[in-house]
Protein backbone atom coordinates (compact mmCIF):
# COMPACT_ATOMS: atom_id res chain seq x y z
CA UNK A 1 0.00 0.00 0.00
CA UNK A 2 1.40 3.18 -0.72
CA UNK A 3 1.82 5.75 2.39
CA UNK A 4 2.90 8.43 0.83
CA UNK A 5 1.35 11.92 1.61
CA UNK A 6 0.06 14.54 -1.53
CA UNK A 7 3.00 16.95 -0.45
CA UNK A 8 5.37 13.38 -1.29
CA UNK A 9 3.16 12.47 -3.97
CA UNK A 10 4.08 15.91 -5.58
CA UNK A 11 7.17 15.73 -5.15
CA UNK A 12 7.87 12.49 -6.66
CA UNK A 13 5.66 13.06 -9.35
CA UNK A 14 7.32 16.78 -10.26
CA UNK A 15 11.20 14.79 -9.91
CA UNK A 16 9.92 12.56 -12.50
CA UNK A 17 8.18 14.47 -15.31
CA UNK A 18 10.04 17.08 -17.27
CA UNK A 19 7.47 20.31 -16.13
CA UNK A 20 7.52 24.01 -16.49
CA UNK A 21 8.14 26.24 -14.08
CA UNK A 22 4.86 27.05 -14.04
CA UNK A 23 2.88 24.10 -14.12
CA UNK A 24 5.32 22.96 -10.75
CA UNK A 25 3.88 25.91 -8.81
CA UNK A 26 0.20 25.35 -10.29
CA UNK A 27 0.86 21.67 -9.07
CA UNK A 28 2.44 22.87 -5.48
CA UNK A 29 -0.69 25.28 -4.89
CA UNK A 30 -3.43 22.55 -5.29
CA UNK A 31 -1.16 20.61 -2.90
CA UNK A 32 -1.58 23.46 -0.87
CA UNK A 33 -5.66 23.90 -1.12
CA UNK A 34 -5.51 20.26 -0.31
CA UNK A 35 -3.65 20.10 2.61
CA UNK A 36 -5.57 22.63 4.36
CA UNK A 37 -8.98 20.97 3.01
CA UNK A 38 -7.92 17.53 4.60
CA UNK A 39 -4.69 18.12 6.68
CA UNK A 40 -2.18 15.43 6.91
CA UNK A 41 -4.20 12.58 5.12
CA UNK A 42 -2.24 9.64 3.11
CA UNK A 43 -3.27 10.27 -0.67
CA UNK A 44 -4.75 6.60 -1.08
CA UNK A 45 -6.96 7.18 1.78
CA UNK A 46 -8.64 10.00 -0.33
CA UNK A 47 -11.27 8.63 -2.23
CA UNK A 48 -12.77 9.73 -5.58
CA UNK A 49 -16.06 11.64 -3.47
CA UNK A 50 -13.46 13.50 -0.94
CA UNK A 51 -11.51 15.01 -4.56
CA UNK A 52 -15.16 16.05 -5.53
CA UNK A 53 -16.12 17.58 -2.11
CA UNK A 54 -12.42 19.36 -2.57
CA UNK A 55 -13.13 20.96 -5.90
CA UNK A 56 -16.51 22.24 -4.97
CA UNK A 57 -15.05 23.84 -1.50
CA UNK A 58 -12.46 25.50 -3.69
CA UNK A 59 -14.24 27.08 -6.60
CA UNK A 60 -16.77 28.51 -4.19
CA UNK A 61 -13.71 30.75 -3.67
Amino acid sequence: MNTMTLPELTQEYILTHDLRPDTVKIYWAATKSYVRFFGDRLACETTHRDMLDWRRENLKT
